[in-house]
């Protein structure tokens, strides 16, 4: 099974653990809003992990206090000035949550761009900016903040990777399987375990090597609506 581990600037521990051997990638909090986190904080965590054979990616949390053209404005700079490599081999991927763990849902509704239609807007403003990413939520997170969505909405975001995150209370390799949420119909890593935050793979060694390693999140190939469209043109 290839396991994954991802971390922010604050979890030295869990980015010790990363290099122990027993994991294949690691995905790093790249920022949110407009700030850097381990780019700035912890910039040389990037070059060890890659010095042991890890494959890397960046996760950008979708902070509902920030406009959508905020983040990707903030993305675009600091990947001009050469902090954040966005043809990493994992590529980058949105974080669909609550801004801070301990924020309630009456909190995030009050919050200036709390709801679906940021989320949609910060993904099209990537795409737009030749910028693919994957989706990381849970399911319950990602219900509440995608409330009254259409149906074109959820299938917008499903054209992207599925990072999802809920924790079994027995977790099986190789049996276990997260639930599902949207309009996607498969997914990429399951994060099957928090604080530290484990991740798996769905697909062989090989599969991930091959998926991954030219860099960069490829898009997810099921979308079926584009597929139609464009051949009945």
């Amino acid at each position: 099974m290839i396991k994954i581990l991802d971390c922010y600037s604050g979890n030295s521990h869990d980015f010790a653990e990363a290099l122990n051997g027993t994991f294949s990638g690691i995905i790093f909090k790249a920022g949110q809003g407009d700030w850097l986190d381990v780019p700035s904080i912890k910039p040389d965590w990037w070059k060890i992990a890659g010095d042991k054979g890890l494959l890397r990616g960046w996760y950008w949390v979708c902070d509902s206090r920030y406009r959508s053209s905020k983040h990707v404005e903030a993305i675009k700079r600091w990947r001009d000035a050469k902090k954040l490599d966005l043809n990493a081999e994992l590529g980058l991927w949105s974080d669909v949550e609550y801004p801070y763990m301990s924020m309630t849902t009456a909190e995030y509704w009050k919050t200036p761009y709390a709801g679906h239609k940021n989320v949609v807007d910060f993904h099209y403003l990537l795409e737009t900016n030749g910028i693919n990413a994957g989706l990381y939520s849970a399911d319950g997170v990602y219900n509440e903040i995608m409330k009254g969505a259409s149906v074109a909405d959820h299938d917008y975001l499903a054209k992207f990777r599925m990072w999802p995150a809920n924790y079994p209370y027995i977790y099986i390799p190789g049996v276990s399987r997260p639930r599902m949420f949207g309009r996607w119909a498969t997914w990429t890593f399951w994060q099957y375990h928090g604080n530290p935050d484990y991740s798996e793979f769905n697909g062989t060694e090989e599969q991930f090597y091959e998926l991954f390693g030219g860099g960069a999140v490829p898009p997810e190939p099921q979308n079926k609506i584009v597929i139609k469209i464009r051949s009945n043109q």
